[in-house]
Order: structure tokens, then C-alpha cells, then sequence
């Protein structure tokens, strides 16, 4: 595990702050978590978000007995479920953390937690961005249709980053040239004033 505070590697930058992804991409967020805890039928169904020193709940599922909340925070390297998978970039599947001498003081046990099932997040290819999970407060061994349900739903949410990702270079091209006309606009305007200057000089 890294040392609490240090920063997972490939962690995303700014871009991808909760603030800066659209609203209309959060309602979606949300609408496809609920949908995933109650396939699963699991009490919790998350998107988490890598922070520098920190894992975030960005959207949690509103679903019976879910002990998360959007926006709660937890600090990495305390042997928490997703900084495993973010950290190797693979599938975590923990049927019960109560019998897994690796797992049994995890963080989440205080929560009730004692199963996972989580994949990661990637904003762009290698540019981390934080999991996809679900977690249990009884044994569960999930079995491979619910490990292809996840994996269906990160392809969407990744698929959203790509098209956030469009619309944004979009903007910034278009604000930049916007731009450059204003800034052509008054070249030629300060360039037809000294003109007239000139000519009432002569």
C-alpha cells in the first residue's frame, strides 16, 4: 500500500474535478449505479474519484442500506478496497473480508462492508481516474455476469469521458477563435482610426 498522502500514480489531474463534469453526465452517473446495485443486489453501488492524497465518493446509489454519500472522503493508504485496484489496474473481487487475513481490517469493515466487487476508472488510456464498484454486507462470491456488468458499465462511463473530452477541446477551439476575431476586429478598427487621423491631419 502507498504511504498515506502520496499521490496513486497516474492520478488525473483538474480536468475531471465533480464541478467540471456536467451536470447531465452526473444524473446519468447516478441513474446507471442505481441500475447496477439493484442488478447486483447489493446495498452499495459507487463511482469513486482519485484525489492526490485521497479517494472520493463522487456518485453513490441510492439504494437501502448504502452507507456512502456523495462527496465523502478517504484517505489512501489505509487499506482501502479500491486503492488495490486503482493501484493495479485490475478486477478486486473479495467474497468475504472477515475470512481474508489480506482483507480483515480493511476500513470499509466498519461500515458493514465485508464484500467487494470493483473495477478501475481510466479518464484517458493511462490517466487514472478512480473505480467502479459494489459492495456487500454479506458474503457474496459475485459470480462472472455480474463481473461483465461492470465491466458494460465502466465502457459507458469511459465512453462519456472520451465524448466530455470532445466537447470541451470543442469550446476551447471555438473561444479561440472568438478570440482571434475580437483581436482582428480591433486591429482594424485602431488601424481605420489612424487612417482618419491621417487624412484630418493633412
Amino acid at each position: 500500500m502507498s504511504e498515506p498522502g502520496s499521490q496513486m500514480p497516474g492520478a488525473m489531474d483538474a480536468m475531471a474535478r465533480p464541478d467540471l463534469i456536467p451536470s447531465e453526465y452526473l444524473q446519468k452517473w447516478q441513474s446507471l449505479v442505481d441500475l447496477m446495485a439493484q442488478l447486483c443486489e447489493v446495498p452499495a453501488g459507487l463511482i469513486m474519484r482519485t484525489l492526490p492524497s485521497q479517494i472520493e465518493v463522487l456518485v453513490a446509489s441510492h439504494t437501502a442500506g448504502n452507507p456512502y454519500m456523495p462527496h465523502h472522503k478517504a484517505d489512501l493508504g489505509t487499506g482501502l478496497y479500491c486503492e488495490t485496484v486503482m493501484k493495479s489496474g485490475k478486477p478486486l473481487l473479495v467474497p468475504n473480508a472477515l475470512e481474508d487475513i489480506v482483507w480483515n481490517m480493511n476500513p470499509d469493515l466498519e461500515l458493514g462492508m465485508i464484500a467487494y466487487l470493483g473495477i478501475p476508472l481510466y479518464w484517458e488510456e493511462r490517466e487514472l481516474f478512480g473505480t467502479i464498484c459494489v459492495l456487500d454486507d454479506k458474503t457474496r462470491k459475485f459470480a462472472a455476469r455480474y463481473v461483465d456488468l461492470l465491466w458494460h458499465f465502466k465502457d459507458v462511463i469511459e465512453n462519456d469521458f472520451r465524448q466530455i473530452q470532445r466537447t470541451r477541446a470543442l469550446e476551447a477551439e471555438q473561444a479561440h477563435l472568438q478570440e482571434v476575431f475580437l483581436r482582428s476586429e480591433q486591429q482594424q478598427r485602431q488601424h481605420r482610426q489612424k487612417q482618419q487621423k491621417h487624412r484630418l491631419n493633412r
